[in-house]
């Protein structure tokens, strides 16, 4: 008598525990075409990377100022490539660092 209560409950988890674990698969794995378009997704932001580092991507951007003045966008120059420009024209660029 002691076996048929635990023989039943073992039997019943036993039929419970296939179509939930089935369930949650189903629900939670993305299909073979969620797969694909994740894939592209992927391939696509993976060449805007590419892209973004070839045209500056890597330049460390900051905000600069003294306290009590207004923070201004910065960033990151190769003093040793040189300064280019004219200072009678205001107008002085530098290297980013990296490029």
């Amino acid at each position: 008598m002691g076996c048929f209560s635990k023989c039943s409950e073992t039997k019943h988890a036993t039929y419970v525990v296939p179509p939930i674990t089935v369930l949650a698969v189903w629900w939670y794995v993305p299909t073979v075409s969620e797969m694909s378009a994740l894939r592209s997704e992927r391939d696509q932001l993976q060449a805007s990377i590419e892209d973004l580092t070839q045209r500056g991507g890597r330049i460390k951007l900051n905000s600069c100022g003294n306290s009590g003045d207004r923070k201004r966008l910065c960033m990151l120059v190769d003093q040793a490539a040189g300064k280019f420009g004219t200072t009678q024209s205001g107008e002085l660029y530098m290297i980013a660092k990296g490029y």
